[in-house]
Formats: structure tokens, sequence, C-alpha cells
């Protein structure tokens, strides 16, 4: 069970995680600065022939900060800077002179990473969104469903009391210590990293055993998909 929920916390990490780096670069918007009328206060600054201040947005870059000599901006999540009278050629990120194939996957890493921050504060998602979410939690609920129903059929069939803990976490881990016969010290175990992983296969060779299978079929659970099976085989078969 707790590899089940491990499991889980880890593909929807992997769905809902970063975004996927494409491998493209951000390339920001052609930005010129002709003009700075600086003040501590309210600094102003002559872009593409607008006078825009802090926050402004142009070319869908926003303005972070105005000195008195360049005008920071943040455009997808990248940070770039244009002096006053600079070229007016596509702006390179602050820090660099021309971003490396490396470095151009990162910037591009970050954009999307930003982008997908901003769409999160706006509440803005792409329709695919809720879709993908529902999926993964009805797909979760009902693996959880059947993994209650094996533990709870399994301690029934053993004569382990309490057989209802198999629906609530943590008290669903107390039970399998009870259906192999270990002590319920075990369960403490089982929050230790790497030791967990000894710890519960050993604890379903004790509950294979109670079924009257051979222990071997806990070393199982190591296999994915297989130890999806192996609870419900240990649950249904005679």
């Amino acid at each position: 069970m707790l590899r089940l929920i491990l499991v889980s916390l880890f593909m929807f990490c992997i769905v809902f995680g970063i975004p996927a780096d494409n491998g493209e670069a951000v390339k920001p918007p052609s930005l010129c600065v002709k003009g700075i009328m600086f003040d501590k206060e309210k600094p102003l600054a002559v872009i593409n022939g607008q006078v825009k201040g802090l926050g402004a947005v142009i070319d869908g870059a926003e303005i972070k900060e105005i000195t008195e000599s360049k005008v920071t901006f943040d455009y997808q999540g990248s940070v770039f800077t244009r002096k006053l009278g600079q070229d007016c050629g596509p702006a390179v990120p602050s820090g660099s002179v021309a971003p490396s194939v490396s470095s151009r996957s990162r910037i591009s890493r970050d954009a999307a990473f930003g982008k997908f921050k901003g769409m999160h504060s706006r509440g803005e998602f792409p329709p695919y969104f809720a879709a993908i979410l529902g999926l993964m939690w009805l797909a979760w609920l009902i693996l959880y469903i059947y993994i209650a129903t094996a533990l709870q059929v399994i301690a029934n069939k053993t004569s382990t009391s309490n057989a209802w803990f198999a629906w609530i976490p943590i008290l669903n881990l107390y039970l399998m210590c009870q259906i192999s016969g270990k002590s319920g010290w075990f369960l403490l175990l089982l929050f230790i990293p790497f030791v967990n992983i000894i710890v519960i296969i050993y604890i379903w060779m004790g509950i294979a055993q109670a079924r009257g299978k051979p222990s071997w079929l806990g070393v199982l659970m190591l296999l994915p998909l297989v130890n999806i099976i192996i609870p419900g085989y240990l649950a249904f078969s005679k």
C-alpha cells in the first residue's frame, strides 16, 4: 500500500510538474530603449516609441527594472537587459553573450515554467488539464479501492481482527503487519527510506504465507504491474 501511494505521487509529479522542454530557445522581442527619464519613485523609459514605466508590458515583455542606463525585462520567465541606445536586434539574456545549446535549453525550460506559474496564478489552464487531472484521480481511486478491498478480504480469510483498517491510511499498514504475524513496531520501519523496501517485502512474504501461498510471492511486489496483481491473487484465490 505504501508503495502504491509513493508511485501515485511520483506519477502526479511527472504529469503536472514542470512542462517538458522542447529544446527550442526563447527569442525575446526586439526592443529599443531610446530614452530614460530616471526617477527613483517613478522611472520611465522610451521603448519602441512608447513611454512606459515599471510593470508595463511591451510585446509580451514586462519591464522589471529601470536604471539610468538600462532597462531590464522579463519575457516568459527569461530575464534580459537592453541598454540605452543599444542596437535593436533580438535581445540576449543578461549575463551571457550568446547562449549555448545547454543554456538555450535552460532558458526554454525556465520560460515554460514561468509561463506555467503565470497560468496557475491567473487560474488559466489548457482545456485538457482538468480532464487529465480527473483521470489521474479516478485511476488512483479505483486502484486504492481495489487494494483496500483485497487487503480486507485477506484479513477476513486469515481471521485477522479489524479488517476495516484496510480502508484507512497508516492503519492499513498496521493491518498488514497483523496479517503477516509481525509486530506493530514494524510500522515505524516503513517510514525509513530504503529500509522500508526490505520491510514491505518481508511483510508481504508473511501475508503470502498466512494465505498458504509461497513466501517468494512477496518478492514480486518489487515488480511494477505485478505488485498490483499479487494482492488480488492472495485475496481471491482459493
